[in-house]
């Protein structure tokens, strides 16, 4: 999720040292350092350049919001509407974002510590492509990808509906909608889930009490609503798999596909943060859902 509102962030940059230090920047790019000054900060080694419809930047940090912090070792962002998008505070009509040495560590208030706690870090590989259609709401995610050389890697691809002006749902103009048609998740998990989804969901737990009582409750509860699915709906190899994925976490660990299918009507995305149990079987049986570990393809 942290990652993800790193992309969701690019996606829609102020830092003027680094304008000042590159005065040839194109309108784009320029429009790119005024928008994030609030998210990004820059280091004595940063810099910012243009590149054919897009900017490439060195050495940021971009902030969460929280005690948090990421540092992007090198990123690019190339989308032809740049400036445009950047002005109208709206998501690119096409874009590929690339971020190379991600690494999301506690900002500890010392320089020293910093460093120390990021050089313990495992640097993640993170890259999306995708076009969204400004008239009909259509969004192809053609390519989302986030991979580690120890921690594993998961790849996405989807074909959403319904996806409004994200600048003027950020008004209330417009509503926050949209809607899964495809979804297609290949993973080789070995820590991800375990460093970065497992504590978010941890967390949500009664601070004061034993978290594994609750841990194990909750995949017996998933587990019994994945097997109530229709079988028409998630065969019994999907459903073994998905029951086997649930049955590990927070260790997740295996290479495998998921994918989704909207037969009836499309998957909501104001609803998915409302997953407990019940709803798991009742949005399951809209869809055909496929899961398999890959040594069984």
């Amino acid at each position: 999720m942290r990652i993800l509102s790193v992309l969701a962030g690019l996606a829609i940059l102020s830092t003027p040292a680094l304008a000042q230090e590159a005065p040839d920047l194109s309108p784009g790019c320029l429009q790119l350092t005024e928008t994030l000054g609030d998210f990004l900060s820059a280091t004595e080694t940063s810099a910012i350049e243009n590149l054919d419809d897009g900017c490439r930047f060195v050495d940021v940090y971009f902030s969460l919001g929280t005690s948090l912090r990421v540092r992007i070792e090198e990123g690019a962002i190339i989308a032809p509407d740049l400036e445009a998008a950047l002005i109208q505070e709206r998501q690119f009509e096409e874009a590929e974002i690339m971020l190379s040495g991600v690494r999301i560590a506690p900002d500890l208030g010392s320089p020293v510590a910093n460093y120390v706690s990021e050089m313990q870090v495992e640097p993640l590989e993170v890259s999306m492509r995708y076009q969204w259609n400004v008239d009909t709401g259509e969004t192809m995610i053609n390519a989302l990808s986030i991979s580690s050389a120890t921690l594993g890697s998961w790849g996405l691809t989807a074909k959403l509906s319904d996806i409004p002006d994200l600048g003027l749902a950020r008004t209330g103009a417009v509503p926050v909608t949209g809607a899964i048609e495809e979804l297609v998740i290949e993973a080789d998990e070995q820590s991800l889930i375990r460093l970065f989804l497992a504590p978010i969901l941890i967390y949500s737990l009664p601070f004061d009490e034993d978290p594994v009582p609750h841990i194990e409750a909750g995949k017996t509860d998933y587990i019994a609503a994945v097997r109530a699915v229709p079988e028409a709906n998630m065969d019994d190899l999907s459903k073994n798999t998905l029951s086997a994925l649930i049955d590990t976490f927070p260790r997740v660990e295996g290479k495998f596909i998921v994918s989704l299918l909207a037969t009836d009507a499309p998957m909501r995305l104001e609803e998915l943060f409302s997953w407990g149990p019940a709803d798991v079987t009742r949005k399951l049986s809209s869809v055909q859902i496929k899961a398999a570990m890959a040594d069984e393809l």
